[in-house]
């Protein structure tokens, strides 16, 4: 099978990248040929024209429309389309009659916010509006409220053009997410939502690994088992993924943890 991989870099790395990376080297594996697609997103001028490019991207669908004429491949595997793609390049792989599956590693289709997360407080105003208002007036994306309501209209639009509809399987990552998506996204076929958790690949223990190979967080593990401390977080250092409420929780417990991310 031939895969063509899809995947939009953000400034900043994160999980969505390593998840990408990984599942493209383990398919990779001489009974499938894959080949990798990549955009990132730009900082200054030319971040902000492929923002406002963002509802409409046919610069991002000339490229894809080249790579499919180069690779043909069986199936179109994407894994964010933010914000340098955008959702026109949906809209073309299905008229180019592709397979095409897309892994959400976010809400983004639910809110701007795409992590139902703002000011360190659930946020979920966007689930019962039709048009997320509420997430403009509080500029939940990037603290903007016109970049806000950028992003709300190119998927509100999108959403009434039935772009999300014409994906042909949606990979969620927890049962949470399937559920919350199905009763949220009407307009997308109920059974075309997947559970796809993310994986890891297993860890050398560090007794296997040469000394030329040992990472530097060798000499952390070395402190924290000094410490007795049976609990370590690993992480981007946001306020998203918890790590206020997981501090407080074991300051009640009064037990020790490790935090080591940035």
């Amino acid at each position: 099978m031939r895969l063509l991989i899809i995947h939009n870099f953000y400034q900043d790395p994160g999980g969505e990248d390593t998840v990408f990376n990984q599942e493209s080297s383990m398919l990779n594996d001489g009974e499938h040929r894959v080949k990798k697609l990549t955009f990132k997103n730009k900082k200054g001028l030319s971040g902000l024209w492929q923002f406002l490019g963002y509802p409409w991207n046919v610069k991002a669908v000339i490229r894809i429309k080249k790579a499919i004429k180069d690779f043909k491949p069986d199936v179109i595997h994407i894994h964010n389309i933010h914000y340098a793609i955008g959702p026109l390049a949906i809209r073309k792989i299905h008229q180019w009659g592709i397979p095409m599956v897309w892994t959400l590693h976010n809400y983004r289709l639910l809110c701007p916010s795409a992590t139902l997360y703002h000011e360190g407080e659930l946020f979920t105003s966007s689930l019962s509006e039709k048009f997320p208002w509420t997430a403009v007036r509080k500029g939940v994306w990037s603290q903007s409220t016109l970049k806000t309501f950028w992003l709300a209209l190119t998927y509100y639009m999108h959403n009434r053009m039935g772009t999300w509809n014409l994906v042909d399987r949606y990979f969620v990552l927890t049962e949470f997410a399937q559920t919350l998506f199905k009763s949220h996204c009407p307009c997308i076929d109920p059974n075309k939502w997947i559970v796809k958790p993310n994986f890891t690949e297993a860890a050398e223990s560090l007794e296997n690994i040469g000394e030329s190979r040992k990472p530097e967080v060798s000499v952390e593990v070395a402190e924290m088992e000094r410490d007795s401390a049976p609990y370590l977080f690993v992480g981007r250092l946001s306020l998203e993924k918890g790590v206020h409420s997981l501090i407080d929780t074991f300051i009640q417990l009064k037990k020790p943890l490790r935090i080591a991310g940035d």
